[in-house]
């Protein structure tokens, strides 16, 4: 299993700008094989009619499976999205938890 994990990380107001709102969001991201699958199959080009899948050139397959390729590729599905608010100064402890909590919860 791939999984991305997202950080974005905000002072909360300009006045007390030693504390910090961490924002995590890890993602399920597709295998390659199955992008590689959804390539092969020109999924981004499912949605059209048998009639018009049947019109398009053959000269053109290479572009639609790369096109289908990409469109796999960036798709994320949620897993988990977490808000922390804390002291600037536990911004290492943080990213210690997150790799504990979220990488050795997904990646096996």
């Amino acid at each position: 299993m791939k999984v991305e994990i997202w950080l974005n990380v905000k002072a909360i107001n300009h006045s007390d700008a030693k504390r910090i709102a961490v924002s995590v969001i890890t993602l399920d991201v597709i295998p390659d094989e199955v992008a590689a699958i959804g390539a092969d199959r020109e999924v981004f080009f499912a949605q059209l009619d048998d009639e018009r899948k049947m019109k398009l050139p053959s000269e053109g397959k290479s572009i639609r499976e790369f096109i289908s390729s990409e469109y796999m590729k960036q798709f994320r599905m949620l897993l988990n999205t977490h808000l922390e608010i804390i002291n600037f100064n536990e911004i290492d402890e943080i990213n210690a938890d997150i790799i504990e909590k979220y990488l050795t919860g997904f990646v096996k």
